[in-house]
C-alpha cells in the first residue's frame, strides 16, 4: 500500500510524494500559491489536500487516487495572518483552520 506525503515551504511550492515501505517517490509539484506554505492536511479519506499560506489563504486540491492534484478551490481566505493548523471533518465536507489572527 502506498501513502501520500506533501511538503510545502517558503518557496510557495508543494511537493507531493507517494510513500511505499521506506521509499518516497515524487508525484507532483503544485505552484498555485502566491505566498509561503504554512500548513498542509490531507482529508480523512485522502481525497483532498488543504494547503494554507502565510497570508491566511487556503487552497484545496483533489488528491483522490485517480486525481492529478488539480485545484478544487482557492477561494477560502478568511484569515488575516499565517494559518498554523488545518483539520478535516470525518466526512471530508468541512475543513477548519486556525491562524495567528486568533480565529478558527
Amino acid at each position: 500500500m502506498a501513502d501520500k506525503v506533501a511538503v510545502g515551504g517558503d518557496d510557495k511550492t508543494i511537493h507531493t510524494y507517494t510513500l511505499s515501505r521506506n521509499t518516497l517517490t515524487p508525484a507532483s509539484e503544485l505552484r498555485d500559491s502566491t505566498a509561503p506554505i504554512s500548513a498542509l492536511s490531507f482529508s480523512t479519506s485522502g481525497h483532498y489536500l488543504a494547503a494554507s499560506t502565510s497570508t491566511g489563504k487556503l487552497l484545496v486540491y483533489n488528491s483522490s487516487p485517480s486525481a492529478d492534484y488539480s485545484l478544487a478551490t482557492n477561494r477560502w481566505s478568511s484569515h488575516t495572518a499565517r494559518i498554523t493548523s488545518i483539520a478535516w471533518s470525518s466526512d471530508d465536507k468541512f475543513a477548519a483552520s486556525g491562524s495567528l489572527d486568533t480565529n478558527v
